[in-house]
C-alpha cells in the first residue's frame, strides 16, 4: 500500500513539474514568435495599454513599462521655482519626494511622479525656468514581468495538488509535503514582493531634477539695487571692523589692568627722582659759589690795606 502511494506522489510530481516546463516554453515560444509583429515599442504614445485587436488574442499580455526623466533647470529665481515643483507633486495621488537638497544657488530634487501625469509635471516644470538638458526613457520589462506570474501560477498549482494529497499520505509522506509546500510558499512570497516593486515601480516614475539659479547680467541691474548693494556690503564692512576692535580691546583689557598702573607708577617715581635729583645739583651750585665768596672776601681787604 505504501508503495502504491509512493509510487503515485511521484507520478503526480513530475506531471506537475512536466506540465509547468511545457506551458513556459510554449509560452516563451509564443512570445518570441509575436513580439515583433503584436508589441509597440517602450515609447510609443499609449503608455503600454493594448490595442482593440491585441485585446482578443490570448498570447498578448498587458504592457509593463517604467519610466524615468531627468532634468536640469535653470532660473532667475530659485526659490519660486522650488515653489512651483512642490506645488506640481500631487500627494492627493500619492506622490512623494525620495530625495531633496537646497542650498544657497542650487536645488536636487528625486521626485516620484504618477506615471499617468508625468508629461503633465514636465510641462509645469519646464514653464518655472529654461530647461537645459530633459532626458526620458522607458524600459520595458513586459517579458520578465509575465515570466514570474507563469512561474507563480505553477508553483500555486503545485501547492494545489500537494493539498489533495495529504488526505491519504502517511506521516512520512505528510512530512515531505509539508515541507516542500513551506518552500513553495516563500517563492511565491519572494516572487509577489518582486511583483509588487515592479508594479510600484512602474505606477510611478522617477523624476531627477537639478535646478541651477542663475545671476543676471550686470547691466541689467537698477542703479538703485546696485546702490544698496554697495551700501549693504560698506556697512557689513564696518561692522566686521567693529567686531574685531571690540575682540581686540577685550583681549588687551586684562593686561591693562594689571601693567598699566605699574607703568603709571614707574612714570611718576622717574619724574619725582628727576626732580629731586635737580633741586639736590642746584643746591650744590649754590653751596659752591657762596663759598668762593667767602674765600676771595680776605684777600680783597688786605689788598686794600696794602694800598
Amino acid at each position: 500500500m505504501k508503495k502504491k502511494i509512493w509510487l503515485v506522489l511521484i507520478v503526480l510530481l513530475v506531471s506537475v513539474f512536466a506540465l509547468a516546463a511545457c506551458n513556459s516554453a510554449s509560452s516563451n515560444k509564443d512570445l518570441s514568435n509575436s513580439a515583433p509583429g503584436n508589441y509597440e515599442d517602450a515609447n510609443n504614445d499609449n503608455g503600454g495599454e493594448l490595442t482593440e485587436a491585441e485585446e482578443g488574442d490570448p498570447n498578448v499580455y498587458e504592457r509593463k513599462i517604467i519610466y524615468k526623466a531627468d532634468a536640469q533647470l535653470y532660473t532667475d529665481n530659485l526659490k519660486e521655482t522650488i515653489a512651483v515643483i512642490k506645488g506640481a507633486v500631487n500627494k492627493a495621488d500619492g506622490e512623494w519626494f525620495d530625495n531633496e537638497s537646497i542650498s544657497e544657488k542650487n536645488a536636487y530634487f528625486t521626485v516620484r511622479v504618477k506615471s499617468e501625469n508625468l508629461d503633465e509635471f514636465l510641462d509645469k516644470v519646464s514653464e518655472s525656468g529654461t530647461v537645459r538638458n530633459l532626458n526620458k526613457s522607458a524600459s520595458d520589462i513586459s517579458l520578465q514581468y509575465h515570466d514570474i506570474e507563469l512561474r507563480i501560477e505553477s508553483l500555486e498549482t503545485e501547492y494545489e495538488r500537494l493539498t489533495e494529497l495529504k488526505s491519504r499520505a502517511s506521516f512520512n509522506e505528510l512530512f515531505q509535503i509539508e515541507q516542500r509546500q513551506s518552500q513553495i510558499r516563500y517563492e511565491l512570497n519572494r516572487m509577489q514582493g518582486s511583483l509588487n516593486k515592479y508594479d510600484s515601480l512602474i505606477e510611478y516614475s522617477e523624476v531627477t531634477l537639478s535646478i541651477y539659479e542663475q545671476s543676471p547680467p550686470p547691466d541689467s541691474v537698477p542703479f538703485g539695487t546696485r546702490l544698496n548693494k554697495v551700501f549693504k556690503g560698506a556697512w557689513n564692512a564696518l561692522r566686521t571692523f567693529l567686531e574685531w576692535l571690540l575682540i581686540i580691546v577685550t583681549a588687551i583689557f586684562p593686561f591693562a589692568v594689571v601693567f598699566v598702573p605699574i607703568g603709571v607708577g614707574v612714570a611718576i617715581l622717574v619724574i619725582y627722582l628727576k626732580k629731586h635729583k635737580g633741586k639736590s645739583i642746584l643746591f650744590r651750585r649754590k653751596s659752591g659759589d657762596a663759598k668762593d665768596k667767602k674765600d676771595n672776601t680776605p684777600s680783597d681787604k688786605n689788598a686794600d690795606s696794602n694800598k
